[in-house]
């Protein structure tokens, strides 16, 4: 009995060694089909992970692709390794692939290297034979729902000044399942987007990726697309209604459902007019003065100045003030501050002639057109000298008498030294009579 366990044993040892041996074998599990219209134009380099992704996969992460030509654009069936047929064996996908010619491409798809996974085929047709009607929008409630839950989370966090980005990661995701083309993917497309605010009569269009949120209100905005062929989606034969735009009957009447959907947000956080103080110059007395030290930051705001008059001197940088609050009302506390904006200032010129010495401070508040104000005071404006105009004495003679006839002297006596080196003497001549002494 027990030499017949050994063997038994000894059977079972054998044969675990007897199958390291042998090759493994490719799991050949049969494969899903996927059946949905997955349809390509040829000599366009597309992304394999945008290939699967029409196929209903998530990633490509850990999968092996392979593709033949399977089917002519005639409908002939190509055999797997046809020589006389180029592209009939499967060859490995890389990161993108370019189809060379018009027909029907099978595609495999593995995880790893062995396991079959799925299956699913590709049509491609040529270039010339697409049209506008390749390019639709998806406008199942669930998606839609998706795109507007997007644009609400993005804007929320905006406030007037800020843009809206159709590049947010969130509102470009839901987007991208809603806007559809049978033959580009959404990065591909021209996007033309159409936005307005509460206030507006029509949209505006632009291809940038933003725009600025220039008044608080409720925005609307839709997005029309123009793929590589130049096939493009537009307004022209429908009609705006609720939700977006639909088809119109011979009177113009909506019909049907939504074809582009228009998504709409609200934008309540307001940011008031932001105030920015620089430097003040010195003053002088009864020379005019004007203010420049104020540079405003808001949207269609109007401001309103008021000019302040004191004995005592305020340094608004001071640290034992806590803030520009706290400087403002020091300066309208104190016993000698004086409203002089009647008296003294002039609003039209943004400008006005200190009248006694001390200082002058102007306090000013902007108010947008939402309503929200800011209010900032200058530093003080000091006026301790009056304004005096300088004339220069022009007395050089007087102050410079010596100088100056010793100049004249040395001058005449430089011109008479010329006029003798110039003027020639006469010539005289004077004959001797020579007398003979007898």
């Amino acid at each position: 009995m027990k030499s017949k366990r050994i063997l038994t044993l000894a059977i079972l040892m054998l044969a675990v060694v007897l199958i390291g041996f042998f090759p493994k074998q490719a799991n050949i599990a049969k494969a899903d089909v996927v059946t949905s219209d997955i349809d390509k134009i040829a000599g366009y380099s597309y992304d394999l992970s945008y290939i699967l992704k029409d196929a209903g996969f998530e990633t490509t992460n850990g999968k092996t692709v392979k593709y033949r030509l399977s089917q002519l654009s005639d409908g002939t069936a190509v055999t797997e390794g046809d020589t006389n047929v180029k592209g009939s064996s499967f060859e490995t996908a890389g990161s993108t692939i370019e189809f060379k010619r018009e027909g029907v491409y099978s595609f495999d798809v593995y995880t790893g290297e062995t396991t079959l996974e799925a299956s699913f085929k590709v049509t491609v047709v040529s270039s010339d034979s697409i049209d506008e009607t390749s390019i639709s929008y998806n406008t199942n409630a669930d998606l839609i729902g998706a795109v507007q839950t997007a644009v609400d989370d993005h804007a929320k966090t905006l406030k007037v000044g800020d843009s809206f980005s159709f590049t947010n990661a969130g509102v470009m995701t839901a987007l991208e399942k809603v806007v559809v083309s049978k033959y580009f993917p959404y990065s591909a497309l021209t996007k033309n987007y159409y936005y307005s605010n509460s206030q507006s009569s029509s949209y505006t269009n632009t291809t940038s990726s933003k725009f600025t949120l220039s008044k608080a209100g409720t925005y609307s905005f839709y997005v029309l697309v123009t793929d590589e062929c130049n096939n493009k989606v537009t307004t022209d034969d429908l009609v705006e209604g609720p939700g977006g735009w639909y088809a119109k009957d011979s009177d113009g009447n909506r019909v049907g459902d939504v074809i582009i959907p228009i998504y709409t947000f609200t934008v309540e956080e307001i940011t008031a007019p932001v105030i920015t103080v620089a430097a003040s110059e010195a003053g002088f007395l009864n020379l005019e003065y004007t203010v420049n030290s104020f540079t405003i930051d808001a949207e269609d705001y109007q401001s309103e100045y008021t000019l302040y008059y004191s004995e005592e001197l305020f340094d608004k940088d001071d640290e034992s003030y806590e803030n520009d609050t706290a400087y403002m009302n020091a300066v309208l506390a104190h016993s000698t501050t004086v409203d002089v904006t009647d008296e003294l200032f002039d609003k039209d010129e943004v400008s006005f002639t200190p009248d006694k010495k001390g200082y002058y401070y102007v306090l000013v508040r902007a108010v947008d057109s939402a309503n929200m104000s800011e209010q900032a005071m200058s530093r003080a404006i000091s006026v301790q000298r009056e304004y005096t105009t300088v004339s220069i004495e022009r007395e050089f003679v007087k102050n410079n008498l010596v100088s100056v006839i010793s100049l004249s002297v040395a001058l005449l006596c430089l011109v008479g030294l010329i006029v003798l080196i110039l003027i020639k003497p006469k010539d005289y001549n004077v004959e001797l009579e020579v007398k003979n002494r007898k």
